[in-house]
């Protein structure tokens, strides 16, 4: 398998470049600062939104790892994501997509988002709540190109240690018995090239969340 990581300078991009790579994964490495070069692979160097389709040649999937979690850089209509989109419509590439939780539902009736939610509203800014909230209607109604958005629950912990223990659910905001919704970035970025390995579902929002705290 062979995959892009669309802002692999991240913090979760270096670790999905890393995880690929341990799994026997060819990884292109597409960054816009030229003093980060992650991995040991191909390396392009780029504003994300000038990407054309010839930088992205052989790959299976796209890992986009800047939209939503920078989308505070963009506006809902200029993110990285859509450029990527058409780049990649009428190829037979899929696009993972890391999404934030804000584009979960709350809860299984599906009648709002976290966003929507007065218990969960402290997550982020009201500005950048919204602008998840107007992607991902978008996205859910995208069907040019494959996409799959993989969403972290309640607590994403930038600094905790991997278990490489975590249960993919669907696009309700994921909760163990105990009433935790949690995971730390190492196992997000695990979670992620697990998803790619297993296989991308196209036009489908997934959650992830550690199996136990």
């Amino acid at each position: 398998m062979r995959i892009a990581v669309i802002g692999a300078g991240t913090d979760a991009g270096k670790m999905i470049v890393s995880e690929a790579e341990k799994k026997g994964i060819q990884v292109v490495s597409v960054v816009e600062d030229p003093s980060v070069m992650p991995g040991s692979g191909p390396v392009v160097i780029k504003d994300f939104r000038t990407l054309e389709r010839g930088d992205l040649d052989g790959v299976h999937a796209v890992v986009d790892a800047v939209s939503f979690p920078g989308i505070s850089r963009y506006s809902s209509d200029d993110l990285p994501l859509w450029h990527l989109g058409s780049i990649l419509s009428g190829t037979d590439s899929s696009m993972l997509v890391l999404g934030a939780t804000s584009c979960l539902y709350s809860d299984s009736s599906r009648k709002s988002l976290v966003l929507d939610d007065c218990c969960y509203t402290q997550i982020d800014n009201e500005q950048t709540l919204r602008l998840c909230a107007t992607a991902v209607k978008r996205l859910r109604a995208e069907h040019t190109f494959k996409w799959t958005l993989l969403c972290p629950p309640l607590v994403l912990d930038t600094v905790g240690y991997a278990t490489g223990k975590f249960v993919f659910g669907d696009d309700v905001l994921p909760m163990s018995v105990d009433g935790s919704s949690y995971i730390c970035l190492a196992d997000f970025a695990k979670a992620s090239v697990d998803l790619l390995i297993r296989g991308l579902k196209p036009s489908s929002v997934i959650s992830v969340r550690s199996e136990k705290k």
